[in-house]
């Protein structure tokens, strides 16, 4: 089976972790900064802090960060690296009990963020906006990143919105066990701006097991797979169109890919997902809204 990025896996326990700082933030920016979690990675580089940065994880997907050591994941934090290293403050995307205590003792400022909503990033860019001196730059990152989703969401306006099953891992060679983003997850809120409606809206998880009957019930319009380690070996339609034939989104050949590196990670990369992701809709799209007297 096609590994599920350990971060889907881990955001929505950490989204229900509050955030903490222990001991309490001194005035000055923080110099020695290690990070577990690619979309906070990926903020401070994007917010010109990458110098600041010490050690990063192991699913860490900033090309300048490529010379960093790193220090495991969420769930193999590397305590003996992160020590060697000497920070003065620990980010985090979930909540890792062992890494919170080992700060606690070890006297090292810690944080945890619990960001898969876009509203939840923006919350995110701002702390580090605030905490490292660069408001500034955070509201520019964040004006630029809205600015696009009201671009996204107003051309979407002219097309009525398609049913879309956005798979986020399956069977390597089979469409079969499907991971799926709900309604809690930021790639909702992204296929939202592209003018899609998440198929699974009803759902209570923020990602899904979807099984065959349930696939069969819902009969997406769309489905829109995720692979941003790269194009996956077998060209994903003739799967579906040999496991679900009967599928409204396989009967009309309408099953894509997205392959953007980041495509997973809610970061400051999110608007140009959601640009990816309305590209593939558009097109494909069903007949224009009419217009209205």
């Amino acid at each position: 089976m096609r590994p599920i990025p350990l971060l889907l896996c881990l955001l929505p326990l950490g989204a229900c972790a509050p955030g903490a700082v222990l001991p309490p933030a001194s005035g000055a920016p923080p110099e020695r900064v290690v990070v577990i979690g690619p979309g906070t990675e990926a903020n401070l580089f994007a917010l010109g802090l990458g110098a600041r940065v010490v050690g990063v994880s192991d699913f860490c997907t900033v090309p300048e960060a490529a010379a960093l050591t790193r220090v495991g994941g969420q769930a193999n934090p590397h305590l003996e690296r992160i020590a060697a290293l000497e920070p003065d403050l620990i980010l985090t995307q979930g909540a890792l009990p062992i890494l919170q205590d080992w700060c606690r003792s070890a006297g090292v400022a810690f944080h945890s963020f619990g960001t898969d909503s876009v509203q939840g990033w923006a919350e995110e860019v701002r702390w580090l906006g605030v905490r490292f001196g660069k408001l500034a730059e955070s509201e520019d990152m964040l004006r630029v990143g809205f600015g696009k989703f009201d671009e996204l969401k107003s051309a979407a306006a002219h097309h009525a919105p398609l049913r879309v099953l956005l798979v986020v891992g399956r069977r390597t060679e089979e469409a079969s066990g499907i991971l799926a983003a709900g309604p809690g997850s930021f790639l909702s809120e992204l296929l939202a701006f592209a003018g899609g409606v998440n198929v699974l809206a009803d759902a209570r998880q923020a990602y899904v097991d979807v099984n065959e009957e349930s696939l069969i019930r819902l009969d997406p319009e769309a489905v829109l797979e995720f692979w941003p380690e790269g194009a996956p070996a077998v060209e994903p339609l003739s799967l579906w169109r040999r496991a679900y034939p009967h599928l409204t989104a396989v009967r009309e050949g309408r099953v894509g890919v997205i392959l953007h590196p980041c495509a997973l990670i809610p970061g400051p990369d999110m608007p140009a997902t959601a640009a990816a992701m309305s590209a593939w809709l558009a097109p494909r799209n069903s007949a224009p809204v009419p217009a209205r007297d």
